[in-house]
């Protein structure tokens, strides 16, 4: 982003005042938002224009779809630019999740073994 005098780094997607680094890139506030919004719920968005719509401050939530594709073109990752405690929560979810399928795939396996045991033992 641009620094004034001030220090104040603006917002590489809309060029209001940056609030931080956000998911790799200075945005503000609105625009991180809108991002992790649209990223977490694989949000698709339609251009009703031409897909360059103009995205700034007082333009940036007339079209989702461009202000979508310019989050990504100034640099804006998915994963951001660290280990965010989400991406943490997640990987601990992770973990919990394949221990549920294996134990789910261990008792289906179980099941059919005993279900042929018990066939064997009835012929």
């Amino acid at each position: 982003g641009l620094e004034d005098d001030k220090g104040v780094v603006d917002c590489v997607v809309c060029g209001d005042k940056s609030s931080g680094k956000h998911y790799g890139v200075f945005t503000c506030e609105g625009c991180k938002s809108f991002f992790k919004r649209s990223v977490r719920r694989n949000l698709n968005y339609t251009c009703r224009s031409n897909r360059d719509c103009q995205i700034d401050q007082h333009h940036r939530n007339q079209c989702q779809y461009c202000r979508l594709k310019k989050c990504f073109r100034v640099g804006m990752r998915k994963e951001g630019n660290r280990l965010s405690r989400m991406a943490l929560c997640q990987g601990a979810n992770y973990g919990v999740l394949q221990g549920l399928q294996n134990s789910a795939l261990i008792s289906q396996q179980t099941s059919a073994a005993l279900s042929r045991t018990i066939s064997v033992t009835l012929l």
